[in-house]
Protein backbone atom coordinates (compact mmCIF):
# COMPACT_ATOMS: atom_id res chain seq x y z
CA UNK A 1 0.00 0.00 0.00
CA UNK A 2 1.55 3.25 -1.06
CA UNK A 3 -0.91 5.59 1.21
CA UNK A 4 -2.05 5.76 4.61
CA UNK A 5 -3.99 8.60 6.48
CA UNK A 6 -3.75 9.79 10.31
CA UNK A 7 -6.07 11.54 12.00
CA UNK A 8 -5.43 15.15 10.61
CA UNK A 9 -6.25 14.26 7.31
CA UNK A 10 -9.43 12.11 8.27
CA UNK A 11 -10.80 14.81 9.81
CA UNK A 12 -10.84 17.11 6.65
CA UNK A 13 -13.51 14.01 5.23
CA UNK A 14 -16.74 13.60 5.94
CA UNK A 15 -16.39 10.02 7.63
CA UNK A 16 -13.68 7.41 8.23
CA UNK A 17 -16.09 5.31 5.41
CA UNK A 18 -14.96 8.00 2.73
CA UNK A 19 -11.31 7.30 4.22
CA UNK A 20 -11.53 4.20 3.85
CA UNK A 21 -12.98 3.92 0.25
CA UNK A 22 -10.24 6.08 -1.00
CA UNK A 23 -7.32 3.76 0.23
CA UNK A 24 -9.30 1.13 -1.27
CA UNK A 25 -9.63 2.10 -4.78
CA UNK A 26 -6.51 4.21 -4.87
CA UNK A 27 -4.41 1.11 -4.24
CA UNK A 28 -6.76 -1.22 -5.30
CA UNK A 29 -6.99 -3.46 -2.36
CA UNK A 30 -8.60 -6.69 -2.58
CA UNK A 31 -11.48 -6.84 0.21
CA UNK A 32 -10.48 -10.20 1.30
CA UNK A 33 -7.12 -8.94 2.20
CA UNK A 34 -7.47 -5.94 3.40
CA UNK A 35 -7.95 -4.96 7.18
CA UNK A 36 -8.38 -1.54 8.86
CA UNK A 37 -6.66 -1.42 12.88
CA UNK A 38 -7.99 1.40 14.62
CA UNK A 39 -9.23 2.09 18.30
CA UNK A 40 -12.57 3.24 18.85
CA UNK A 41 -15.74 1.98 18.06
CA UNK A 42 -16.55 4.92 15.16
CA UNK A 43 -13.41 2.59 13.27
CA UNK A 44 -15.51 -0.41 13.69
CA UNK A 45 -18.70 1.02 12.25
CA UNK A 46 -17.18 2.63 9.57
CA UNK A 47 -14.90 -0.39 8.20
CA UNK A 48 -18.36 -2.65 8.49
CA UNK A 49 -19.89 -0.04 6.33
CA UNK A 50 -17.15 -0.57 3.74
CA UNK A 51 -17.11 -4.28 3.85
CA UNK A 52 -13.58 -4.61 5.38
CA UNK A 53 -12.28 -6.50 7.91
CA UNK A 54 -11.84 -4.57 11.46
CA UNK A 55 -9.05 -5.24 13.92
CA UNK A 56 -9.01 -3.15 17.24
CA UNK A 57 -6.35 -2.67 19.53
CA UNK A 58 -7.51 -2.60 23.28
CA UNK A 59 -4.64 -0.30 24.04
CA UNK A 60 -6.07 3.15 22.57
CA UNK A 61 -8.76 5.22 22.86
CA UNK A 62 -11.70 3.20 24.14
CA UNK A 63 -11.58 0.84 26.64
CA UNK A 64 -11.81 -3.42 25.36
CA UNK A 65 -15.38 -3.86 26.40
CA UNK A 66 -16.81 -0.61 24.34
CA UNK A 67 -14.53 -2.20 21.49
CA UNK A 68 -16.55 -5.50 21.50
CA UNK A 69 -19.82 -4.28 21.67
CA UNK A 70 -19.17 -3.00 17.69
CA UNK A 71 -18.47 -6.77 16.70
CA UNK A 72 -15.01 -6.57 15.91
CA UNK A 73 -13.40 -9.09 13.29
CA UNK A 74 -10.42 -9.07 15.67
CA UNK A 75 -9.38 -7.71 19.09
CA UNK A 76 -5.98 -7.53 19.89
CA UNK A 77 -4.49 -6.18 23.46
CA UNK A 78 -0.94 -6.89 22.40
CA UNK A 79 1.25 -5.46 19.61
CA UNK A 80 3.25 -9.01 19.39
CA UNK A 81 -0.53 -10.14 18.53
CA UNK A 82 -0.87 -8.10 15.15
CA UNK A 83 1.07 -10.59 13.19
CA UNK A 84 -0.86 -13.60 13.56
CA UNK A 85 -3.57 -11.35 11.89
CA UNK A 86 -1.38 -10.04 8.93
Amino acid sequence: MSDALGLHEQEELKSYHETIQNLIQNNHLNLGRTVYIGDTSYDVQSTNKSNVKSCVVTWGVQSAHELLQENPHYVVNESEELITIL
